[in-house]
C-alpha cells in the first residue's frame, strides 16, 4: 500500500500497512507464561487423576489377589484334609483289594503310596491354576500405564505448541 507522505508532486515514500487495532474478544495469542501457567495447571491435574487410576486399578488387583490366596489356602486345607481323612478311608479299601492280587505286606504299604500321589497331584493341579491366574494378573497397573504413555503424547504436543 503506498501512501504519499508529503503533499508535493515528489517521489513517493512506501510505508508499512497499518497495523490492524484490536477489537474487544477477539482472540488473543496467549504468552507464554500463560501457557506454561496452563501446562503446569493440566500436569498437576493429570498427575492427580493418574494417582486415582492406579489406586482404582491397583484394588481391582488385590482384589484379584485376595480371591487367588483364597483359593491357595482352601487348596492348601484340602490337601490336609485330603491326606488325612480320605487318605486312611482309601488305604482299608486299597489294602483289601491289592491283598487279594499280592503279598498283605507289599499292599500294606503300596495302598497308601498311590492314594498319597493321586491326591497331591490334585493338589499341585489347584495350586498351580491359582498361581497361574495371578501371575497372568501381574502387579503393574496396565490401564495407569497405558494412560501415562498417552498423556506423555498430551504434553509434549502442548509444550510444541507452545512453541510453535
Amino acid at each position: 500500500m503506498s501512501t504519499r507522505i508529503d503533499g508535493t508532486g515528489t517521489a513517493p515514500r512506501w510505508t508499512e500497512p497499518p497495523i490492524p487495532a484490536r477489537t474487544p474478544g477477539a482472540a488473543e495469542t496467549p504468552s507464554i507464561g500463560t501457557l506454561f501457567k496452563e501446562l503446569s495447571d493440566d500436569s498437576r491435574r493429570l498427575v492427580r487423576q493418574e494417582v486415582e487410576l492406579a489406586k482404582a486399578e491397583m484394588s481391582e488387583k488385590l482384589d484379584v489377589y485376595k480371591a487367588n490366596m483364597a483359593k491357595l489356602v482352601i487348596g492348601g486345607v484340602l490337601l490336609v484334609a485330603a491326606l488325612f481323612g480320605v487318605l486312611i478311608t482309601l488305604n482299608h479299601g486299597l489294602t483289601a483289594l491289592l491283598d487279594q492280587f499280592m503279598d498283605l505286606g507289599i499292599a500294606y504299604w503300596l495302598s497308601p503310596l498311590i492314594i498319597t500321589v493321586i491326591i497331591g497331584l490334585v493338589g499341585k493341579s489347584m495350586l498351580g491354576g491359582a498361581l497361574d491366574n495371578m501371575r497372568s494378573e501381574g502387579v503393574v497397573p496396565r490401564k495407569t500405564v497405558a494412560s501415562l504413555k498417552n498423556e506423555k503424547t498430551w504434553i509434549g504436543e502442548k509444550v510444541n505448541n507452545g512453541h510453535a
